[in-house]
């Protein structure tokens, strides 16, 4: 009798350890699946934030960009009034040089005419 309670024992004591190593086992499944949980919980957070790093680099350049095109904008505005100063001067220039060339000019006649009439 006492051989088949110590088989019985035996056999609830094999049966304890099957046990325990079945919940050693799906301990450990469980906790690498945890594990891959939080891995991709942490390459979610990460992706997330370079999507607003992202975003908010895109608002700098859309920025940036704005910037540049008024810079264009006030760089063109420049260009054409250097231009129109630019013929101004050259009409004034024009000008000048007939202004002299007539002063030349009545300047010898002046003379001729002093020289003439004198």
């Amino acid at each position: 009798r006492k051989a088949a309670e110590a088989r019985v024992v035996a056999a609830v004591c094999d049966r304890l350890r099957a046990t325990q190593e079945q919940l050693q086992s799906d301990a450990t499944f469980a906790q690498r699946r945890l594990d891959s949980i939080a891995d991709a919980a942490d390459a979610d957070a990460e992706l997330h934030g370079a999507e607003v790093a992202v975003r908010s680099d895109q608002g700098e350049l859309d920025e940036a960009e704005a910037h540049l095109r008024a810079a264009e904008r006030s760089e063109a505005r420049c260009k054409l009034e250097y231009e129109e100063a630019a013929m101004r001067l050259d009409e004034r220039r024009r000008a000048a040089r007939v202004m002299r060339e007539r002063a030349e000019a009545l300047t010898v006649l002046a003379e001729r005419t002093e020289d003439h009439g004198g």
